[in-house]
Order: C-alpha cells, then sequence, then structure tokens
C-alpha cells in the first residue's frame, strides 16, 4: 500500500490499470455486444453467443438508465477516509441489481447519492461515473454506479 495514495477498503476486487483499460469501453460506456446471427444481447460482452454459438458479435451499447430490480443496504466500515463523491449514508452501502430497457440486468453494483430509507424496487436510476480508487502511481480509476433519476 501506498502511503500518499491510500486505498479505500471497499473495493470489490484488484483491478490492475493495463485491465481497465483493455475494458474502458465496457466499464465507462456500458457497452456489451449483440449477435449478428440470432440478436440477443450479452452483458458483460462475449466473443461467442451462449444462445446459438455464433462467433459473429458486434459491439452494442446499452442504455444508461433502467430500473432497479433489487436491494440490499449492508453495513460498511472504513479504515480510512473514503473517496470524494461516494455518499455513504450512515455506514450503509446499497448493492442493486438495474434492468436496462432492452431486458438486460446489470448488477449487483452500488446505488449512490440516495439514502436507504428511500430506496424503493422499481424506481428509476441513470449511470454515473465514480472514482474507485487510487492506483500506486497516482491515476484514479474510475467505474460506474447508478443514482436515482431525476423526477
Amino acid at each position: 500500500m501506498n502511503e500518499i495514495f491510500p486505498e479505500p477498503v471497499y473495493r470489490h476486487g484488484i483491478l490492475r490499470t493495463t485491465k481497465a483499460w483493455r475494458q474502458h469501453k465496457e466499464r465507462y460506456g456500458l457497452v456489451g455486444s449483440k449477435c449478428r446471427a440470432c440478436g440477443t444481447l450479452w452483458w458483460p460482452g462475449r466473443k461467442v453467443c451462449g444462445k446459438c454459438n455464433s462467433q459473429d458479435m458486434e459491439n452494442y451499447r446499452f442504455s444508461h438508465i433502467g430500473k432497479l430490480c433489487v436491494h440490499h443496504a449492508g453495513q460498511l466500515a472504513f479504515s480510512g477516509p473514503p473517496v470524494e463523491g461516494f455518499e455513504v449514508y450512515g455506514g450503509a452501502r446499497v448493492f442493486a441489481f438495474v434492468e436496462l430497457p432492452e431486458g438486460v440486468y446489470v448488477g449487483a453494483t452500488d446505488l449512490v447519492d440516495c439514502p436507504p430509507d428511500k430506496v424503493k424496487d422499481g424506481m428509476s436510476v441513470h449511470m454515473a461515473l465514480r472514482k474507485l480508487r487510487r492506483e500506486a502511481n497516482g491515476n484514479w480509476q474510475y467505474g460506474y454506479m447508478w443514482v436515482p433519476a431525476e423526477t
């Protein structure tokens, strides 16, 4: 761990800078894949269709809006300072599954900027990019989270 850039304890897994760069379309643009043979959509993207076994796949950019399907508020303890832009209400963190208009589910991802008592199944949400953690070299790693849609 680097003393200058402490890493938060809530990261889901280790994602190295090179892997994050290779996955930048998926991570920042919500890009999955679509089978040209049968039209099935996949998130995350694939090289082979799981429905018809075709390798004729193309990139597909999913909507950045959806509705909350399942939520769960869990407790989280910080051993270091929280990352800017990531609101944690009273130590609770909300993990969510989001259904996109295309019929694909994305999850489990974080629902932010919303107190846990205001979270309801079926509420409209949209994707937002947030800082996840800081690399040892000082670069920020970003990822998507979901925010309640303006009503």
